[in-house]
């Protein structure tokens, strides 16, 4: 069925991980509605915003790490992903 791509390790975490937070984006907007905020962002963002903001920033970082470090020191990329995340989301 999925012959055709190559799933390696990482290609199934990260698909694996972008399925998991869409389910939990979706179980949140419907318990409790996402309210466009301003924060540092200079526009007004929902909560699906902010994340796809910083999984497009975080890609960009990634592609740019990879091309300049290349696959040496991915621990401290994921750490870089995750501190841009979670100042994304919360005060984007």
């Amino acid at each position: 069925m999925v012959e055709w791509m190559y799933w390696t390790p990482y290609t199934l975490t990260a698909a694996s991980f972008l399925c998991l937070l869409i389910l939990i984006l979706a179980i949140f907007d419907v318990k409790k509605r996402s309210v466009p905020r301003k924060g540092f962002l200079p526009i007004s963002t929902t909560r699906g915003d902010r994340i796809f903001i910083s999984a497009v920033t975080s890609i960009g970082i990634g592609i740019i790490w990879l091309a300049i470090i290349g696959d040496m020191h991915l621990e401290i990329l994921l750490t870089i992903f995750i501190i841009i995340g979670v100042v994304i989301v919360k005060f984007g």
